[in-house]
């Protein structure tokens, strides 16, 4: 199958017309998080490219992705969560949290606890991650990636593309 064309970021196709087949994969988070961002309340958000935050988790750390997606929410910002297992996906997506599987998620890694960056498992986990932020710009977008442990209170967009709203005091 194709992928639902809202994967370019003039388009937001609403989660009700995506085939279910696709659900689980990065074109449905983003047809999501585009929707979202696109009807915040009803009104229509303009930009020439789509800013989209990307993170990634594992159900290990479900505070961290649950406080992560709160905050997110609450700036309205298009952000869409890489799981690294399914268990994180399940989660995520009975939340309606624009999430999909990662590679990782359909290999079913898992972190052997060490953090070291020189650790086998960490070094899979850091090249998938610069792998899906580098499918996100191919398909066009800005890309914002964050860690979990991140709290966003406001929107970064208008800071990141340099709009008049970021001349403010405000930032």
């Amino acid at each position: 199958l194709p992928p639902p064309a809202c994967t370019h970021p003039s388009r937001a196709t609403p989660a009700a017309q995506l085939v279910p087949e696709l659900y689980g994969t990065l074109e449905v988070a983003l047809c999501i998080a585009l929707h979202r961002r696109a009807h915040p309340s009803g009104e229509e958000r303009s930009s020439a490219r789509s800013l989209v935050m990307l993170s990634f988790g594992n159900s290990a750390i479900k505070g961290h992705l649950l406080n992560f997606c709160h905050h997110a929410n609450r700036t309205g910002v298009a952000y869409v969560i890489g799981a690294v297992d399914k268990a994180a996906y399940a989660l995520l997506s009975s939340q309606r949290t624009p999430v999909y599987k990662t590679p990782l998620a359909h290999e079913q890694y898992k972190l052997d606890g060490a953090n070291s960056p020189s650790s086998s498992s960490w070094k899979r986990f850091a090249s998938m991650r610069t792998g899906e932020v580098a499918r996100l710009v191919a398909l066009g977008f800005d890309v914002l990636h964050s860690d979990l442990d991140v709290v966003w209170l406001r929107d970064p967009t208008p800071y990141l593309t340099c709009s008049l709203a970021a001349r403010s005091d405000e930032f």
